[in-house]
């Protein structure tokens, strides 16, 4: 495998549409709607008396996407742009409206990207793209990390609108002579989503309608877990990651050089925030064709909330360089790559909760846990390919390479918001009130941390 790679595995290259001297375009449009009633299903009586009043079926899917390019300046200028327009709505069994109807997970994207391509002299090419994302998941009733299936999803469903999700690019390409190619370039990857409570179902913190307003969490007859009440907690997560890349290339055929960078860096905050800062937990309900009794309350699980969280990426540097050398039928190549990981957890200040009192968080740095946070680490590469016939049709391939797995903005995280329960056990015949349950808390030191003991590498 190239030194190029910090990761091993299949490698995915992917080349982005330039515009031409002339203007084209293309389109592609498809769907299917359970209204054209080309959908079978396996739903019998057997599964109705049994409870089931109806399946799985797919609503409707759209995707229309369509795309064109051409000149600005011929030869000089080009544009290329494309819009897109993506929605699948998919009814889920066991799942129930307000009035009576099957839930439907609902979600579409709509998304345009923009690209423009400048031959500024014959060995310098610059190019730059940014693709806009907008995202809606209106009731999220599977996938999402859902805990528990919100059988109700107009109160206790994820729900998704967009807030900040782009990509941005520009690349400079520059043959310097016929064998030294130079390559420089910028990503950065914007994704900020949350994933919140259904619009009027969460309520002003410290009120009595938040402190009645927990999620229930019940595991009916049959061992299925279900969710009533509210959706699950309220997260904003906003991660940004940038990357700066930069190569050198020496090509003749028989011999290829290259050496490059990357210089990564970013963060991935996050807050969290819930309704009574607990979920009520039960056993034993009922849930029969859509008609659900609500089990024996059991156990609390408290939470600190609100939360906050900021992880730091300060950098994910990786230096290589490879050479191959083309002999007969052999093809051998060798490299090595040094990496350099560093990751940070600024000071904190969380914010009192109802189980949980207002606590300050040192720093944590390369400084305050040495060799904890900072990895060096070299890597080497080496392959051999050997083609068996000479016609570059089948060859023997044998490779060795030491391969670091990063844990981008994560690595190393107060224990107290990296887990943010606790299970509290109540008398089966107690009857739960939110408002007069109290939980003692402990404080935890700014020390109280759990960490990677290092960077996982794998070998293949």
């Amino acid at each position: 495998m190239s030194a190029e790679s910090s990761a091993g595995g299949v490698r995915l290259n992917l080349i982005p549409k330039d515009g031409g001297n002339s203007v084209h375009g293309s389109g592609f449009f498809g769907g299917s709607s359970d209204n054209w009633h080309l959908q079978s299903t396996n739903l019998d009586d057997a599964l109705k008396t049994r409870g089931l009043p109806s399946g799985a079926r797919v609503e409707h899917l759209n995707d229309f996407n369509g795309s064109a390019g051409g000149p600005v300046i011929k030869d000089k200028l080009w544009w290329f742009g494309s819009i897109r327009h993506q929605a699948t709505f998919v009814q889920i069994p066991n799942t129930f409206k307000d009035n009576g109807a099957p839930g439907i997970d609902d979600a579409w994207i709509n998304s345009f990207v923009a690209r423009g391509t400048w031959q500024a002299t014959p060995r310098n090419k610059f190019a730059v793209t940014y693709q806009r994302n907008y995202k809606w998941k209106i009731h999220e009733i599977v996938g999402g990390g859902q805990e528990g299936l919100p059988i109700f999803p107009e109160q206790t469903s994820g729900y998704r609108e967009p807030v900040l999700y782009y990509i941005a690019q520009a690349k400079w390409t520059s043959p310097i002579t016929n064998r030294l190619l130079m390559e420089v370039g910028y990503s950065g990857d914007i994704l900020h989503y949350s994933d919140v409570y259904q619009p009027g179902t969460g309520q002003p913190r410290g009120t009595p309608a938040w402190f009645g307003s927990a999620s229930r969490l019940d595991t009916i007859a049959g061992g299925t877990l279900v969710r009533t009440g509210v959706g699950q907690i309220n997260q904003l997560n906003t991660p940004d990651q940038h990357s700066a890349v930069a190569s050198l290339a020496y090509v003749t055929g028989t011999h290829n050089i290259r050496t490059g960078m990357l210089w990564g860096w970013g963060n991935n905050p996050s807050i969290m925030d819930m309704n009574a800062d607990l979920y009520q937990i039960y056993q034993g309900g009922t849930f029969v064709n859509g008609v659900y009794s609500l089990g024996r309350p059991v156990q609390i699980r408290a939470y600190n909330t609100p939360l906050t969280r900021s992880p730091q990426l300060r950098a994910n540097l990786g230096l290589y360089a490879q050479d191959q050398w083309v002999i007969d039928k052999f093809t051998v190549t060798y490299g090595i790559r040094f990496e350099f990981l560093k990751e940070e957890i600024p000071a904190q200040h969380r914010d009192a909760g109802r189980f949980a009192p207002a606590q300050d968080y040192d720093a944590i740095t390369c400084q305050s846990l040495p060799g904890m946070t900072c990895w060096p680490s070299w890597s080497p590469r080496l392959g051999i390919a050997y083609d068996v016939f000479g016609d570059g049709k089948t060859a023997l391939k044998a490779s060795f390479g030491k391969y670091m797995t990063p844990d981008v903005s994560a690595v190393c995280r107060p224990t107290t918001t990296a887990s943010p329960r606790t299970t509290r056990l109540v008398p089966a015949t107690t009857r739960i009130s939110a408002r007069s349950r109290t939980a003692r808390s402990t404080r935890a030191s700014s020390a109280n941390t759990t960490c990677n003991t290092g960077r996982a590498f794998s070998t293949s």
